[in-house]
Protein backbone atom coordinates (compact mmCIF):
# COMPACT_ATOMS: atom_id res chain seq x y z
CA UNK A 1 0.00 0.00 0.00
CA UNK A 2 2.70 2.22 0.89
CA UNK A 3 4.49 1.51 -2.21
CA UNK A 4 1.54 2.58 -4.30
CA UNK A 5 0.91 5.72 -2.82
CA UNK A 6 4.89 6.33 -3.66
CA UNK A 7 3.75 5.45 -7.08
CA UNK A 8 0.81 7.93 -7.32
CA UNK A 9 3.14 10.77 -5.55
CA UNK A 10 5.62 10.51 -8.23
CA UNK A 11 2.96 10.43 -10.76
CA UNK A 12 1.30 13.05 -9.63
CA UNK A 13 4.72 15.34 -9.32
CA UNK A 14 5.71 14.61 -13.05
CA UNK A 15 1.85 15.90 -14.17
CA UNK A 16 1.89 19.36 -12.17
CA UNK A 17 5.50 20.00 -14.23
CA UNK A 18 3.75 19.33 -17.24
CA UNK A 19 0.28 21.17 -15.98
CA UNK A 20 2.71 24.57 -15.35
CA UNK A 21 3.40 24.50 -18.97
CA UNK A 22 -0.59 24.54 -19.99
CA UNK A 23 -3.47 26.61 -20.23
CA UNK A 24 -5.22 27.48 -16.49
CA UNK A 25 -8.31 25.50 -17.30
CA UNK A 26 -6.93 22.43 -18.52
CA UNK A 27 -4.25 22.48 -15.36
CA UNK A 28 -7.23 22.68 -13.44
CA UNK A 29 -9.25 19.70 -14.80
CA UNK A 30 -6.29 17.82 -14.64
CA UNK A 31 -5.55 18.41 -10.87
CA UNK A 32 -9.09 17.35 -9.85
CA UNK A 33 -8.65 14.22 -11.76
CA UNK A 34 -5.50 13.29 -9.35
CA UNK A 35 -7.39 13.99 -6.01
CA UNK A 36 -10.25 11.89 -7.19
CA UNK A 37 -7.82 9.01 -7.34
CA UNK A 38 -6.17 9.55 -3.90
CA UNK A 39 -7.28 7.59 -1.16
CA UNK A 40 -6.06 10.40 1.39
CA UNK A 41 -7.77 12.99 2.34
CA UNK A 42 -6.53 15.93 1.26
CA UNK A 43 -4.77 18.78 3.64
CA UNK A 44 -7.26 21.82 3.88
CA UNK A 45 -5.27 24.82 3.00
CA UNK A 46 -5.31 28.06 5.42
CA UNK A 47 -7.62 30.62 5.23
CA UNK A 48 -5.17 33.75 3.96
CA UNK A 49 -6.77 37.20 4.66
CA UNK A 50 -5.92 40.47 3.00
CA UNK A 51 -6.33 44.20 5.12
CA UNK A 52 -5.83 45.81 1.74
CA UNK A 53 -9.04 47.46 -0.24
CA UNK A 54 -9.84 45.70 -2.76
CA UNK A 55 -8.30 47.61 -6.17
CA UNK A 56 -10.83 49.29 -8.80
CA UNK A 57 -7.74 49.59 -11.52
CA UNK A 58 -8.54 47.44 -14.57
CA UNK A 59 -7.44 43.83 -14.71
CA UNK A 60 -4.39 43.38 -16.48
CA UNK A 61 -3.74 40.95 -18.98
CA UNK A 62 -1.34 38.74 -17.13
CA UNK A 63 -3.51 35.68 -15.36
CA UNK A 64 -3.97 34.81 -11.44
CA UNK A 65 -1.85 32.65 -10.01
CA UNK A 66 -2.80 29.31 -10.11
CA UNK A 67 -3.25 26.92 -7.43
CA UNK A 68 -2.89 22.93 -8.17
CA UNK A 69 -3.11 20.53 -5.81
CA UNK A 70 -0.25 17.79 -6.27
CA UNK A 71 0.15 14.88 -4.04
CA UNK A 72 -2.06 16.13 -1.07
CA UNK A 73 0.20 19.76 -0.50
CA UNK A 74 -0.74 22.72 -3.20
CA UNK A 75 1.19 24.19 -5.76
CA UNK A 76 1.48 27.55 -6.79
CA UNK A 77 1.98 28.30 -10.13
CA UNK A 78 1.84 31.73 -12.16
CA UNK A 79 0.45 30.65 -15.76
CA UNK A 80 0.42 33.47 -18.76
CA UNK A 81 -2.32 34.06 -20.88
CA UNK A 82 -1.16 34.99 -24.28
CA UNK A 83 -2.57 38.03 -25.97
CA UNK A 84 -5.25 37.28 -28.14
CA UNK A 85 -4.03 36.83 -32.14
CA UNK A 86 -6.23 39.40 -33.43
CA UNK A 87 -4.59 42.04 -30.45
CA UNK A 88 -0.78 40.56 -31.22
CA UNK A 89 -1.47 41.22 -35.58
CA UNK A 90 -3.10 45.14 -34.91
CA UNK A 91 -0.12 45.77 -32.71
CA UNK A 92 2.41 44.80 -35.39
CA UNK A 93 0.50 45.93 -37.63
CA UNK A 94 0.96 49.59 -35.95
CA UNK A 95 4.83 49.39 -35.35
CA UNK A 96 5.19 48.42 -38.89
CA UNK A 97 3.09 51.78 -39.91
CA UNK A 98 5.49 53.18 -37.46
CA UNK A 99 8.49 52.44 -39.29
CA UNK A 100 7.45 52.61 -42.42
CA UNK A 101 6.40 56.49 -41.69
CA UNK A 102 9.63 57.17 -40.40
CA UNK A 103 11.54 55.57 -43.28
CA UNK A 104 9.65 58.11 -45.74
CA UNK A 105 10.17 61.22 -43.53
CA UNK A 106 13.77 60.56 -43.22
CA UNK A 107 13.82 59.85 -47.05
CA UNK A 108 11.77 62.60 -48.23
CA UNK A 109 14.24 65.39 -49.37
CA UNK A 110 13.34 69.12 -50.18
CA UNK A 111 13.34 68.70 -54.58
CA UNK A 112 15.22 71.66 -55.60
CA UNK A 113 12.86 73.92 -57.85
CA UNK A 114 12.19 73.49 -60.94
CA UNK A 115 14.32 76.14 -63.51
CA UNK A 116 13.44 76.66 -66.90
CA UNK A 117 16.43 76.62 -69.23
CA UNK A 118 17.15 79.11 -71.86
CA UNK A 119 16.73 78.65 -74.96
CA UNK A 120 19.99 78.82 -77.10
CA UNK A 121 20.73 81.09 -79.58
CA UNK A 122 22.19 78.27 -82.07
CA UNK A 123 19.93 77.40 -85.02
CA UNK A 124 18.50 73.84 -85.37
CA UNK A 125 18.01 72.19 -87.91
CA UNK A 126 18.17 73.15 -91.81
CA UNK A 127 15.70 75.93 -91.71
CA UNK A 128 16.68 77.46 -89.15
CA UNK A 129 20.80 77.26 -90.34
CA UNK A 130 20.16 78.49 -93.60
CA UNK A 131 17.67 81.37 -92.11
CA UNK A 132 20.31 82.39 -89.22
CA UNK A 133 22.71 82.94 -92.07
CA UNK A 134 20.72 84.68 -94.49
CA UNK A 135 19.51 86.83 -92.08
CA UNK A 136 22.97 87.86 -90.51
CA UNK A 137 24.26 89.09 -94.01
CA UNK A 138 21.18 91.08 -94.79
CA UNK A 139 21.30 92.66 -91.12
CA UNK A 140 24.99 93.19 -91.88
CA UNK A 141 24.57 94.97 -95.17
CA UNK A 142 22.11 97.20 -93.68
CA UNK A 143 24.67 97.79 -90.58
CA UNK A 144 26.42 101.55 -90.96
CA UNK A 145 29.43 101.52 -88.86
CA UNK A 146 31.85 98.67 -88.60
CA UNK A 147 35.00 97.61 -90.74
CA UNK A 148 35.52 95.10 -93.20
CA UNK A 149 38.73 93.37 -94.17
CA UNK A 150 38.64 91.28 -97.07
CA UNK A 151 41.02 89.59 -99.30
CA UNK A 152 39.75 87.97 -102.61
CA UNK A 153 41.53 85.37 -104.67
CA UNK A 154 40.55 84.11 -107.78
CA UNK A 155 42.63 81.00 -109.87
CA UNK A 156 42.30 80.43 -113.60
CA UNK A 157 43.62 77.71 -115.55
CA UNK A 158 43.27 78.39 -119.32
CA UNK A 159 42.42 74.89 -120.73
CA UNK A 160 42.15 75.73 -124.25
CA UNK A 161 43.03 78.56 -126.55
CA UNK A 162 44.07 79.81 -129.78
CA UNK A 163 47.62 80.32 -130.39
CA UNK A 164 47.70 83.70 -131.82
CA UNK A 165 49.61 85.81 -129.59
CA UNK A 166 46.39 88.66 -129.86
CA UNK A 167 44.20 85.91 -128.45
CA UNK A 168 46.89 85.24 -125.51
CA UNK A 169 47.36 88.29 -124.43
CA UNK A 170 43.68 89.13 -124.47
CA UNK A 171 42.98 86.43 -122.24
CA UNK A 172 46.36 87.84 -119.82
CA UNK A 173 45.18 90.84 -119.95
CA UNK A 174 41.51 89.75 -118.58
CA UNK A 175 42.81 87.41 -116.51
CA UNK A 176 44.60 90.25 -114.60
CA UNK A 177 41.98 92.75 -114.28
CA UNK A 178 39.72 90.46 -111.99
CA UNK A 179 42.44 89.82 -109.75
CA UNK A 180 41.60 91.79 -106.62
CA UNK A 181 44.04 93.15 -103.97
CA UNK A 182 43.25 93.06 -99.85
CA UNK A 183 41.36 95.96 -98.89
CA UNK A 184 40.12 97.49 -96.13
CA UNK A 185 36.01 99.32 -95.44
CA UNK A 186 35.63 101.52 -92.81
CA UNK A 187 32.05 102.58 -93.10
CA UNK A 188 30.27 105.30 -91.40
CA UNK A 189 27.18 106.60 -91.35
CA UNK A 190 26.87 103.69 -94.00
CA UNK A 191 29.56 104.46 -96.35
CA UNK A 192 33.09 103.81 -96.82
CA UNK A 193 35.01 107.65 -97.23
CA UNK A 194 38.10 105.67 -99.67
CA UNK A 195 35.78 103.98 -101.77
CA UNK A 196 32.34 105.48 -101.45
CA UNK A 197 30.73 101.48 -101.52
CA UNK A 198 28.21 100.80 -98.96
CA UNK A 199 27.90 97.87 -96.98
CA UNK A 200 25.59 96.27 -99.09
CA UNK A 201 27.99 96.84 -102.76
CA UNK A 202 31.33 95.82 -100.58
CA UNK A 203 29.57 92.14 -99.02
CA UNK A 204 28.10 89.26 -101.51
CA UNK A 205 26.16 88.93 -103.00
CA UNK A 206 26.80 92.30 -104.37
CA UNK A 207 24.10 94.42 -104.46
CA UNK A 208 21.35 92.78 -103.51
CA UNK A 209 19.85 90.88 -100.05
CA UNK A 210 20.83 87.28 -99.22
CA UNK A 211 18.38 84.59 -100.38
CA UNK A 212 18.43 81.06 -101.32
CA UNK A 213 16.29 78.12 -101.81
CA UNK A 214 16.36 75.82 -99.13
CA UNK A 215 16.25 72.87 -101.71
CA UNK A 216 19.49 74.67 -103.53
CA UNK A 217 21.04 73.61 -100.06
CA UNK A 218 22.70 70.11 -100.11
CA UNK A 219 23.92 70.57 -96.57
CA UNK A 220 23.38 72.76 -93.26
CA UNK A 221 25.49 72.33 -90.30
CA UNK A 222 25.76 74.46 -87.21
CA UNK A 223 28.71 74.01 -84.22
CA UNK A 224 28.84 76.01 -81.28
CA UNK A 225 32.11 77.71 -80.74
CA UNK A 226 31.90 78.88 -77.19
CA UNK A 227 30.32 81.36 -75.25
CA UNK A 228 26.99 81.20 -76.72
CA UNK A 229 29.13 82.00 -80.47
CA UNK A 230 28.29 79.53 -83.46
CA UNK A 231 29.51 78.33 -86.94
CA UNK A 232 27.84 77.87 -89.62
CA UNK A 233 28.64 75.73 -93.31
CA UNK A 234 26.25 75.66 -96.15
CA UNK A 235 27.00 73.76 -99.50
CA UNK A 236 25.18 74.69 -102.96
CA UNK A 237 23.94 72.38 -104.95
CA UNK A 238 26.20 72.96 -108.53
CA UNK A 239 24.37 75.83 -110.85
CA UNK A 240 25.08 76.50 -114.55
CA UNK A 241 25.42 80.73 -114.98
CA UNK A 242 25.81 81.92 -119.14
CA UNK A 243 26.70 85.16 -120.00
CA UNK A 244 22.58 85.99 -119.80
CA UNK A 245 21.36 83.95 -117.41
CA UNK A 246 23.27 84.35 -113.25
CA UNK A 247 22.75 80.83 -111.38
CA UNK A 248 19.98 81.01 -109.83
CA UNK A 249 21.23 80.75 -106.12
CA UNK A 250 24.89 81.83 -106.00
CA UNK A 251 24.25 84.88 -107.43
CA UNK A 252 22.05 85.78 -104.53
CA UNK A 253 24.66 83.97 -102.06
CA UNK A 254 28.11 84.35 -103.04
CA UNK A 255 30.25 86.68 -105.80
CA UNK A 256 30.17 85.54 -108.65
CA UNK A 257 32.10 85.74 -111.46
CA UNK A 258 31.17 88.79 -113.70
CA UNK A 259 33.47 89.73 -116.68
CA UNK A 260 31.29 92.10 -118.28
CA UNK A 261 33.68 94.90 -117.04
CA UNK A 262 36.24 93.61 -118.27
CA UNK A 263 36.02 92.77 -121.87
CA UNK A 264 38.83 94.58 -123.77
CA UNK A 265 36.89 96.81 -126.71
CA UNK A 266 36.58 94.91 -130.20
CA UNK A 267 35.39 92.06 -128.32
CA UNK A 268 32.16 90.43 -128.62
CA UNK A 269 30.59 87.33 -126.45
CA UNK A 270 28.80 85.21 -127.95
CA UNK A 271 28.09 82.86 -125.74
CA UNK A 272 29.78 81.85 -121.97
CA UNK A 273 28.22 79.15 -120.27
CA UNK A 274 30.45 78.45 -116.59
CA UNK A 275 29.80 75.44 -114.23
CA UNK A 276 29.75 75.90 -110.64
CA UNK A 277 30.31 73.41 -107.96
CA UNK A 278 31.70 72.33 -104.81
CA UNK A 279 30.09 76.12 -103.44
CA UNK A 280 31.15 76.63 -99.42
CA UNK A 281 29.91 79.02 -97.23
CA UNK A 282 31.10 79.30 -93.47
CA UNK A 283 30.21 81.99 -91.15
CA UNK A 284 31.11 82.52 -87.54
CA UNK A 285 29.12 84.22 -85.29
CA UNK A 286 29.22 86.00 -81.92
CA UNK A 287 26.70 85.12 -79.67
CA UNK A 288 24.66 88.04 -80.25
CA UNK A 289 24.01 86.92 -83.92
CA UNK A 290 27.37 89.33 -85.46
CA UNK A 291 29.23 88.01 -87.85
CA UNK A 292 32.78 88.17 -87.07
CA UNK A 293 34.18 86.13 -90.42
CA UNK A 294 33.33 84.49 -92.56
CA UNK A 295 34.96 82.39 -95.86
CA UNK A 296 32.84 82.11 -99.25
CA UNK A 297 34.49 79.34 -102.04
CA UNK A 298 33.23 78.17 -105.20
CA UNK A 299 34.97 75.98 -107.79
CA UNK A 300 34.36 76.44 -111.69
CA UNK A 301 35.02 73.06 -113.36
CA UNK A 302 34.68 74.68 -116.75
CA UNK A 303 33.77 77.92 -118.14
CA UNK A 304 33.98 77.88 -121.72
CA UNK A 305 33.00 81.36 -123.75
CA UNK A 306 32.76 81.63 -127.77
CA UNK A 307 34.15 85.40 -128.47
CA UNK A 308 34.74 87.30 -131.51
CA UNK A 309 38.02 89.74 -131.93
CA UNK A 310 38.25 91.87 -134.70
CA UNK A 311 35.46 89.91 -136.51
CA UNK A 312 37.40 86.50 -135.74
CA UNK A 313 35.76 83.80 -133.52
CA UNK A 314 37.52 82.25 -130.78
CA UNK A 315 37.26 79.85 -127.99
CA UNK A 316 38.54 79.42 -124.57
CA UNK A 317 37.98 77.24 -122.30
CA UNK A 318 39.15 77.72 -118.53
CA UNK A 319 38.71 75.90 -115.10
CA UNK A 320 40.04 77.68 -111.67
CA UNK A 321 38.30 78.69 -108.22
CA UNK A 322 37.48 82.00 -105.95
CA UNK A 323 38.19 82.29 -102.84
CA UNK A 324 36.97 85.69 -100.44
CA UNK A 325 37.64 86.01 -96.92
CA UNK A 326 35.44 88.65 -95.04
CA UNK A 327 36.29 89.58 -91.36
CA UNK A 328 34.50 92.05 -89.21
CA UNK A 329 35.04 94.45 -86.38
CA UNK A 330 32.38 96.38 -84.80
Amino acid sequence: MKQKKTIQIAVITVVGVWVFCLSTVLSVKLGNRMLAAQTTAPTVPPTVFSTTAPSTTEPTTTAPTTRLPVGGNIVMADVSVEDPEWYVEEQESIKISQVIDEVNKNNTTTKPPKTTKPKSNVPEGKTEIIKAYVDGINKLKASTDFSLYKDDKLNLTIDKMPAESIAKTMAESLMQQVQKKPITYNFTGGTDSATGLTPNAAIAPLNVNAYVEESAVSSAVVSETGDGGYKITLLLIPELQTYTTPAKNHSTMVEVVDITPYIPSGLTVNTLDMSYTDTKIEATFDKDGKILSMVHYLKVDEAVSNVSFLGFPVEVIVHGDFTSNYTFSY
